[in-house]
């Protein structure tokens, strides 16, 4: 994988990448292969993926997957809210 930037980054600076996974089985089970090689480019960093309840478990044994995190949006902009602060705690 290449990156192009005027600045130089270090694989090994990359401590942690979140992957937000598709709303679908279908375009999830298609993103999978992209998995493998992001593992590879980036093999020290800690793999989260962020996905809806349904497609979670195409995802978390695989193993470039270090850790999934389950998406529940609700409705309205406070449920919204409150789910974001959760994410990023």
């Amino acid at each position: 994988m290449r990156v192009r930037s005027t600045h130089n980054i270090s694989t090994k600076r990359i401590k942690k990448i979140l992957v937000r996974s598709s709303n679908w089985v279908g375009d999830t089970v298609m993103m999978i292969p992209s998995l493998a090689p992001l593992r590879k480019a980036f093999p020290h960093a800690q793999v989260t993926i962020l996905a809806n309840p349904w497609v979670i478990p195409l995802l978390e044994n695989h193993h470039a997957v270090d850790r999934t995190i389950k998406l529940d949006k609700g409705k309205g902009f406070f449920c919204s809210f409150k789910e974001l602060t959760r994410i990023i705690s």
